[in-house]
């Protein structure tokens, strides 16, 4: 299983700039994984990315890399049969969660 985050800023959890916490990854079978790897490989080498280099949304600012990453991600979620998880909530309304949980 793989998770990673977007919209974390510590402490400030109400940080204007970034309203939004969301979570997501992906679950695959062990047996999978070398075709994964070799997959994701082939797909940084055809969007432009280095062998060791992760692929961060913030590097795929040209339209039409961001629309080949799609292009090519999608078969590759399909052919490895990856599950995928998510979740996301407006930070501004994480105190009243928290106190609706009687977490605060």
């Amino acid at each position: 299983m793989y998770l990673d985050e977007s919209g974390e800023t510590g402490i400030d959890y109400q940080n204007k700039e970034q309203p939004y916490f969301c979570i997501a990854g992906f679950i695959v079978k062990e047996d999978q994984l070398s075709n994964l790897e070799a997959d994701m490989q082939g797909l940084k080498n055809v969007i432009g990315f280095a062998d060791d280099e992760e692929i961060h949304m913030k590097s795929m600012r040209k339209p039409e890399k961001l629309s080949l990453l799609y292009e090519e991600l999608w078969p590759i979620i399909e052919n490895n049969c990856i599950g995928i998880v998510n979740t996301g909530f407006n930070k501004a309304e994480l105190d009243q969660m928290l106190a609706f949980n009687g977490k605060k």
